[in-house]
């Protein structure tokens, strides 16, 4: 079994004796569209491929706030049985002592690689699709969420790249935010190229808080 302990040191690193769970076996989950989920009962829940993100802006009203998500084991349909993977996700807003706003981010097995939080605090989740999602037209490419409320919640989430060539097809994505300025976003994602049969990695910025993108630019 596997929980997701985040534990808290206020001597340099030196010791660590706050520990709270994030998600644990009593976990309950919000869906979007209405409508909770929970993790697996008759099984201990599998919380994996955990990622945690700070508030450490001097001049966000969030300062301090954390963000976790994780793969998460899931008992869509209430009988107590594993029966889907999805992306879970919770905030503490005092260091770490307690965590809520437990929700899925994605109904598919998709990982997400890091938590960016902006100088405004706004908090910024990278994901990939296939070609099977609308929001980048059916075609393989990155949807950012963002959320405005310190984590509370998140927009559905908007394409930023879509690969209509198969020269760049995204897997893991890694989004960043300048640590004064909230309009300057960055993020790097490792792609597929057709065309070699290889993965290479491309990087993409924003200087209007992530509304428009550069074009992806091969840089290994």
């Amino acid at each position: 079994m596997t929980f997701s302990i985040v534990a808290r040191s206020d001597d340099g690193g030196a010791t660590y004796p706050t520990r709270a769970y994030a998600f644990d076996r009593s976990s309950t989950f919000a869906v979007s569209g209405g409508g909770t989920t929970h993790a697996c009962s008759t099984a201990d829940p599998t919380y994996d491929y955990r990622k945690m993100g700070a508030d450490k802006s001097l001049v966000s009203p969030f300062r301090s706030n954390l963000y976790v998500t994780s793969r998460a084991s899931l008992d869509a349909n209430g009988d107590g049985v594993c029966d889907s993977v999805g992306m879970v996700y919770a905030r503490s807003t005092d260091h770490g002592g307690t965590w809520s706003s437990a929700q899925v981010l994605e109904s598919d097995y998709f990982n997400v690689d890091q938590i960016a939080v902006a100088a405004d605090g706004a908090v910024l989740l990278a994901i990939r699709v296939l070609s099977s999602d609308s929001r980048c037209n059916l075609r393989p490419g990155i949807v950012l969420r963002r959320s405005t409320d310190g984590g509370a919640t998140f927009n559905a989430g908007s394409c930023i790249f879509a690969d209509a060539t198969g020269e760049a097809q995204p897997n893991f994505v890694w989004p960043a935010a300048h640590p004064s300025d909230p309009s300057r976003l960055y993020l790097a994602f490792d792609g597929r190229v057709a065309s070699l049969a290889s993965q290479h990695i491309f990087f993409m910025t924003s200087t209007n808080g992530g509304n428009s993108w550069t074009a992806p630019l091969r840089i290994d």
